[in-house]
């Protein structure tokens, strides 16, 4: 019985190394299966968590330059809607900052058979076309052989021909500064073409009137309701373009009517401000960033 007892004492000994030896086997297992799944999962919180905050980041840290920032919009906008004023009330009651009127009156002087009518309103039309030929092709150019932008160096040169234009008398042909300021409108509108990414002209407002009503519209359909907001700042800068041409024209009437031709000059005052500040951009805050390209080219 004694060697009964002490067989079974040795044998339950052996049986427990092995369950106590299965045990740490399966551990390991059931331990790696839940660190494979927790890497998983926080690899897919990784991934899952940048794509979704890619698109706030962005819009907060996008960078503007100089010459697509609102005010410059705003200022350029207002000098055309005193460049509407002069033409109109000084140089031969019409709007060069367009074509549209040309073109129809264009149309009419073909449709009653007169060729030389039709055929004059074609200087102004070509006027327009070539200043959008040359602001399409130079910005290249000027980039790579300058130290400046296109922009600013587009500036300048209206600036040189508002002197000019201050300097032509009243007897002279309306056609001469008719012309220019088909020529500067035209680069002008080809040239600034967004406002800190929003689509805008910043020599007639047609367009702005229409995206006032939108904006109105728009603002009317959600009241009490909490989604997107994002056409507010398209309404607000259309709103601001509309009101700065009409700015410019009130102001261009005043002194059209103290001192005739020479009120041209006034707009020098706006357009050096702007100038100044796109010619800082060029030599200081952003002399590395010449390879960025402005918003809509």
């Amino acid at each position: 019985m004694q060697e009964k007892d002490f067989g079974n004492k040795n044998v339950q000994p052996s049986a427990q190394p092995e369950q106590t030896a299965a045990q740490p086997s399966a551990q390991p297992e059931q331990t790696a299966a839940q660190s494979a799944a927790q890497t998983e999962q926080t690899a897919a919180q990784t991934v899952a968590q940048p794509a979704a905050q890619a698109p706030a980041q962005g819009a907060k840290s996008r960078y503007f330059l100089m010459c697509e920032r609102d005010w410059i919009y705003f200022t350029l906008i207002a000098v055309a809607g005193y460049f509407g004023a002069f033409t109109y009330l000084l140089r031969g009651n019409v709007f060069c900052n367009a074509q549209s009127g040309n073109v129809v009156l264009m149309g009419l002087a073909l449709g009653q058979g007169d060729w030389m009518k039709a055929l004059y309103y074609l200087i102004p039309i070509s006027a327009y076309l070539l200043g959008a030929f040359v602001s399409e092709f130079l910005p290249n150019p000027v980039k790579r052989k300058m130290r400046v932008r296109w922009d600013t160096l587009l500036i300048a040169v209206e600036m040189a021909m508002v002197i000019a234009l201050g300097f032509v008398p009243e007897s002279a042909p309306v056609q001469i500064s008719q012309v220019a300021v088909n020529f500067i409108m035209s680069m002008q509108y080809n040239t600034f073409r967004q406002a800190q990414g929003e689509p805008v002209a910043t020599t007639f407002v047609t367009n702005h009137v229409r995206q006032v009503g939108v904006g109105i519209a728009k603002a009317i359909k959600h009241i009490g309701k909490d989604g997107d907001k994002s056409y507010l700042r398209k309404f607000r800068v259309h709103l601001f373009m509309l009101l700065f041409f009409v700015a410019g024209a009130v102001v261009g009437t005043l002194f059209c009517k103290l001192i005739l031709g020479r009120a041209i000059w006034i707009t020098l005052a706006p357009l050096a401000v702007v100038f100044g500040a796109l010619l800082y951009a060029d030599f200081a805050t952003e002399k590395d960033m010449k390879d960025k390209k402005p918003s809509g080219h």
